[in-house]
């Protein structure tokens, strides 16, 4: 099944996002694609392959659009629109019933059943977060301090610092 061994792609203005099946011949063509209105400007899949969250924009303002391979296509489940700002990353978990975004310095999570975010507070002594990433289970949250990494855990109401990788040359 291609869903073990893909690759996604979303070229900036591009109104596509394809799937391929890496253990193909190269040039192959892809195993599915979808067309979109706008633009895509994030995009991240679960990891079993089993749902994308794809960030877009348009004329009718920011969205975040859930789908699920079907046959030689996607399948819209879910979509959340007129965000109030633009997406500039998303994470799907691992589970796929949650997506966190960032637009500008907020980091939410969206429960994809009831479609309501939460804002994630962002760690006493943390500015700014540019670059961050979610643990596989979604609890925890990296973000680049200084020369380092610091690790919270994000499953209270406040996040609580767990672990920290201080001394990179970047």
């Amino acid at each position: 099944d291609a869903k073990s061994t893909a690759m996604y792609t979303a070229a900036p203005g591009n109104l596509e996002f394809v799937q391929y099946d890496l253990s193909q011949p190269p040039n192959a063509p892809p195993v599915r694609r979808v067309r979109r209105e706008g633009v895509i400007r994030c995009l991240h899949g679960s990891a079993d392959g089993s749902s994308f969250a794809v960030g877009s924009g348009s004329a009718e303002g920011e969205a975040i659009v859930i789908y699920r391979p079907d046959g030689d296509s996607f399948k819209e489940v879910t979509r959340i629109e007129k965000l109030p700002m633009m997406l500039q990353k998303i994470r799907l978990s691992a589970d796929g019933r949650a997506v966190y975004t960032q637009e500008a310095q907020s980091l939410r999570k969206w429960d994809i059943s009831g479609l309501k975010a939460k804002e994630i507070k962002r760690p006493r002594g943390v500015d700014a977060v540019a670059v961050w990433d979610l643990s596989g289970d979604g609890r925890r949250l990296a973000i680049l301090t200084g020369t380092g990494f610091t690790v919270w855990d994000i499953t209270g109401p406040d996040p609580r610092p767990v672990g920290k990788l201080d001394g990179l040359n970047f």
